[in-house]
Formats: C-alpha cells, structure tokens, sequence
C-alpha cells in the first residue's frame, strides 16, 4: 500500500517547507501573523510575502522581519492569484499557505510519500 494513502505522516524537518501569506491591506493582522511564523520552532527555509498591491500601511514594518520575502503585485489578484504568485517562488517540496490572519501555528505534519509535492497536513488546526 501506498504510504500516502495509508494515513502514516512524517514530521518535516527544517527547511523542507515554505510558508507564503498573501496580503491585502492587512494592518494589523499581517504583524501578528509574521511574529507568529517566528516563533516557530521548526523553521521553514523560505517565507513570502505577496502583497496584493496594499493601500493600507501593513508593509511598513516589514523591516522587523528580514527573513521574509515580499513580492509586491501590481494589482489585487486575489487570495488564490497571490497564493499562485507565492507558490512561483517556492522551491520546496511543501508550501503552507496563509492568509494574513493566521496568527497561532500549530504542529504540522506532512504526508510521508504525496502525489502532489505540495499537500500538507495539518496535526492540529491553524487558528485564524
């Protein structure tokens, strides 16, 4: 059987995984999110930022998380079209993806063997 299928999941491990939160004038929430994604004890390798073209001042501390990539679109592409434009970068075999709300992580687990190399589970549930 399948290990996918057979409902075993492995721990990541640091670096194998990306997070992208896409944001669209998101002060204050965007702040909370990223001092959440910090405190995380299993790293990801990479975390980006998409900013679907923001009017609000929710990039301005940016500065306070220099781990942090943020790709700026020209225009409001919505959650999925900044989800899209985030995963383009994404060179990692799992990407979670955020909304800018997410503001407490919880333990994660991806499967050990997917289909698709960007499926994740959840061991517990993202509080947003």
């Amino acid at each position: 059987m399948n290990s996918a299928h057979s409902g075993q999941i492995r721990r990541a491990s640091a670096g194998d995984w990306s997070i992208v939160v896409v944001n669209y004038n998101g002060d204050p929430f965007l702040s909370a999110c990223l001092e959440s994604i910090g405190k995380i004890r299993l790293r990801p390798r990479d975390v980006f930022v998409v900013d679907n073209a923001s009017t609000d001042s929710s990039l301005y501390e940016m500065h306070g998380y220099p781990w942090a990539e943020v790709l700026k679109l020209p225009e409001n592409r919505g959650f999925a079209g900044g989800a899209n434009a985030g995963l383009a970068r994404v060179e990692t075999s799992v990407a979670v993806i955020l909304n800018r709300t997410s503001s407490s992580l919880r333990t994660m687990a991806m499967p050990s063997s997917t289909p698709s190399p960007r499926i994740l589970a959840l061991a517990r549930p993202v509080r947003c």
